[in-house]
């Protein structure tokens, strides 16, 4: 039984490896059943055994990278609750840009696709509002205890990951994505800019108009 199990994982990662290439390489509509027979050199049978067809292998691939990506900043999360606002906001921050660097074929299928049978499926739908759940949660109680500013919660997913996430989009959009440390390079030289800029759109300026309008009271 161990031993068909590891014979399994190995097929289904043969698959997902071979599939993820082409999807990135030429996307999913343009990916060919037989393309990903071949390069995987996966019988139609374990294929089929192991996926309904290409969509939900896609959809399947699709919502694995990005739980791998929820899952390593979730982890750094955990371990950086109890620190301050901006120490925990910049290592999100720079943990979302390492786990780029280091799957760059990943991120760019998350990226980049468009097939909306892949991102449209109920589990990744599903896998995305437990995340930024949990993170609205975190910034909630930073907001509680006054060291960030109270905003809606797709202002704060705005604030927090729009900067980032159009970085990584600009740098594979114009480099090459199979050279890791191009990819370091353009994504660690704009971390500490964007870890700052966002500080100061989540920072407690809430606090600082209060006592300007006190002041101005007091004047008035």
């Amino acid at each position: 039984m161990g031993i068909r199990s590891d014979i399994l994982a190995q097929t289904r990662r043969s698959i997902c490896d071979a599939a993820l290439d082409l999807f990135v390489e030429k996307g999913v509509a343009a990916t060919k059943m037989e393309d990903i027979l071949g390069n995987s050199g996966i019988s139609v049978g374990s294929f089929y055994y192991l996926f309904k067809n290409k969509v939900d292998l896609a959809a399947t691939l699709y919502l694995e990278t990005q739980q791998q990506l929820f899952e390593t900043l979730l982890d750094k999360l955990n371990s950086h609750r109890k620190a301050p606002a901006k120490e925990g906001i910049a290592a999100l921050i720079r943990t979302y840009l390492e786990w780029v660097t280091d799957h760059p074929k990943g991120i760019y299928f998350l990226t980049f696709c468009r097939d909306p049978e892949v991102k449209n499926d109920e589990r990744e739908k599903a896998s995305e509002a437990e995340f930024y759940t949990t993170i609205y949660t975190w910034l909630q109680g930073l907001c509680e205890q006054g060291e960030i500013i109270k905003l809606a919660p797709q202002q704060y997913l705005a604030l927090l990951f729009g900067p980032v996430e159009y970085l990584v989009r600009r740098v594979l959009d114009t480099v090459d994505g199979d050279n890791a440390e191009t990819l370091k390079d353009g994504f660690t030289q704009s971390a500490e800019l964007l870890i700052e800029a966002t500080w100061q759109g989540l920072r407690r300026f809430e606090i600082e108009v209060s006592e300007l309008s006190t002041r101005n009271g007091n004047n008035g």
